[in-house]
C-alpha cells in the first residue's frame, strides 16, 4: 500500500505534533481530553500526569475514542486509582490496543506504531467522581491526512 501524500518524502520528526490538555478533576462522565479533526491522526504517545494528589475514593478510568461516526472504541481497559495518584504519577497506554491504563512513575513509549484515529473525541471515562486529584494530559500525533490537528477539548 502507498503511503498518504502526507507522508511521502518526510521524516517523523517533520511531522511530529503535541497537544497538551490543562489539568482537571477526574470525572464520573465521558470526559472530552482532545478533539480530532480535519482527517485521521497517528497516535505516538498519550500521557496523563497527577498535578495534585489523588483522593482516596475509588476511581477507575480507561481510555476510549468516540469517533463522529460509528460507535465509541475502548482503546484500553481500566485501571484503579483508589489512592494511588500522587503528583507526578503517570497514567499511559502501554501501546497495545485494548490493554488497561498503566499507572507509574515511569511511562514508556506505545510499543505498536501508534494507533490511528478518526475524526472525533479522545475521552476519559472513570467510575467515579474524586474531589481530588487532577490529571494533566499530553498527547504526541502524526497527521494523517492532510488537513487533520488535534486540539485540547
Amino acid at each position: 500500500m502507498p503511503l498518504p501524500t502526507t507522508l511521502k518524502n518526510r521524516t517523523i520528526q517533520n511531522m511530529w505534533r503535541s497537544t497538551t490538555k490543562a489539568a482537571a478533576l477526574l470525572t464520573s462522565t465521558d470526559d472530552p481530553l482532545f478533539t480530532i479533526s480535519g482527517g485521521r491522526v497517528i497516535m505516538t504517545h498519550f500521557v496523563g500526569e497527577f498535578t495534585t494528589v489523588h483522593s482516596s475514593s475509588a476511581n477507575s478510568c480507561r481510555i476510549k475514542m468516540n469517533p463522529t461516526t460509528g460507535a465509541d472504541i475502548n482503546l484500553s481497559g481500566t485501571v484503579q486509582l483508589n489512592a494511588l495518584g500522587p503528583i507526578g504519577m503517570l497514567l499511559y497506554l502501554p501501546g497495545d490496543f485494548g490493554d488497561n491504563l498503566e499507572l507509574g512513575n515511569v511511562a514508556q513509549g506505545m510499543s505498536t506504531a501508534g494507533f490511528i484515529l478518526p475524526i472525533g473525541d479522545l475521552e476519559v471515562e472513570c467510575s467515579g467522581s474524586p474531589s481530588e486529584g487532577k490529571v494533566k494530559w499530553f498527547m504526541n500525533w502524526i497527521p494523517l491526512d492532510q488537513g487533520a490537528s488535534v486540539a485540547s477539548a
